[in-house]
């Protein structure tokens, strides 16, 4: 088997930003260059210790440049949101997905929960170009598919170009596809733009360019604009079928709630063996990932013969990765010294010296008696929407032979450095 997973305990990527780790508002203190500078020196340490090759896409000397730049320009008293300005940069020229700076969404929130207005409209950026998803304007004056040329003045290759050093990834169709999804809090972040914004907008139908002035929108109607056209979106998981072809599609968007996809995998294939399909296409373009777990439980449908989604996780020794680990034992069980612990696993991690490296083989799961397993053609549809998880799904459908890919360059890595250690800078507590 080709894949072969290395496990990073480092900082989440910013979609994690909604998941929960918002706190109480800290508000727009000021901190002294002294403890900017130890939060910048804890960072680079932190990630120095648990990552297992921080300097594998960008030299280290490049890094330390940064650093030193950094240092330089922090002369004055910051808020958190000029240090995440100042800092994130440099996470993000480490070229890794799963390492990151998340935005400061305690001031965001604050903003907005006191009247401010952000940017009304979703964006696709793609090719070095912003194009319209969707209006949430009041009259929906711009259309979808629009391309914007300008944003109050700033030529969108500009506007591209500066946020993109907020956007962590090694590909860039995934950090453009980051930087879509960040697009409006970024403005705010960055710019401070909120209030008004003049487009100049080419047609997607005409080819005429013409400039419209449109306002910011509130947190109430923003968000009941939103969830208004989510009630029209597509499931985490769905299936649909065309007779005529025997064939079945699964739509796959996020690998979450493994409860309810055991409960729609046996729906599924149900319906499939009854209706006599042959060929089954599962489309992956818009799963960014999430528990394997569900990788796991669909290639279990797929295969009769043993299989694995990674060959082995390859883990770096820190004290912080030690503890996290600890943490998933039961309580119970974390007075028993690693030497006595009955899983190999544990002993193995738990008793290896900080700094090193252990090596964790990937043990195959072999296929319960399932009478539903489908024995057709399996076609897998990937792009740049293509992350973590859903990638090391479709990278073992391929090297076992269980189904062929087709598409585009996935937004993540084969072998990527994955999972996640979130930890708060000491005197920020950015994340």
């Amino acid at each position: 088997m080709k894949t072969f997973y290395r496990q990073i305990q480092l900082s989440a990527v910013i979609l994690l930003l909604w998941n929960g780790l918002a706190s109480p508002v800290i508000g727009q203190e000021n901190y002294s260059p002294e403890a900017l500078k130890h939060d910048l020196e804890f960072l680079i340490q932190t990630m120095e210790e648990v990552h297992p090759n921080l300097y594998a896409y960008t030299p280290k000397e490049k890094i330390d440049e940064i650093q030193s730049a950094i240092k330089k320009n922090i002369q004055t008293p910051l808020t958190r949101i000029d240090f995440y300005r100042e800092i994130t940069p440099l996470a993000t020229n480490i070229q890794d997905g799963h390492t990151g700076i998340i935005p400061p969404a305690e001031e965001y929130l604050d903003y907005r929960n006191k009247g401010g207005l952000v940017f009304p409209i979703d964006v696709i950026i793609k090719d070095n170009r912003i194009f319209v998803q969707f209006d949430y304007t009041r009259d929906g004056s711009v259309p979808a598919g629009s391309e914007i040329l300008t944003l109050n003045d700033y030529p969108a290759s500009r506007v591209i170009r500066e946020l993109l050093h907020y956007s962590n990834g090694e590909r860039p169709a995934w950090r453009y596809r980051l930087l879509s999804g960040n697009f409006r809090i970024l403005l705010w972040l960055i710019y401070g733009f909120g209030e008004t914004f003049q487009l100049d907008l080419r047609s997607s139908i005409t080819g005429e360019v013409e400039r419209q002035c449109i306002k910011g929108i509130d947190r109430e109607t923003l968000s009941q604009a939103i969830e208004n056209r989510k009630l029209g979106q597509p499931a985490d998981y769905a299936y649909h079928s065309i007779a005529g072809l025997k064939t079945g599609i699964i739509d796959f968007r996020n690998m979450r709630d493994p409860g309810a996809f055991k409960s729609f995998l046996k729906n599924t294939f149900s319906t499939m063996q009854t209706d006599g399909v042959e060929y089954l296409i599962i489309d992956l373009r818009n799963n960014g990932g999430g528990h394997s777990r569900l990788g796991d439980m669909l290639l279990d449908y797929l295969t009769d013969r043993p299989f694995s989604q990674f060959s082995g996780t390859e883990i770096k020794i820190s004290r912080q990765y030690q503890i996290q680990y600890k943490k998933t034992v039961p309580g119970i069980f974390r007075w028993i010294p690693s030497i006595l612990f009955p899983y190999p696993a544990y002993r193995k991690i738990m008793s290896a010296e900080t700094g090193t490296t252990v090596y964790i083989p990937a043990e195959p799961i072999k296929p319960r008696k399932n009478p539903l397993r489908f024995d057709g053609r399996v076609y897998v549809l990937i792009g740049p929407g293509t992350f973590s998880s859903a990638v090391a799904l479709a990278s073992a459908i391929k090297d076992h032979s269980i189904g062929i890919l087709v598409g585009e360059e996935t937004g993540g890595l084969a072998t990527p450095y994955g999972n996640a250690y979130v930890f708060s800078l000491p005197n920020t507590k950015l994340h």
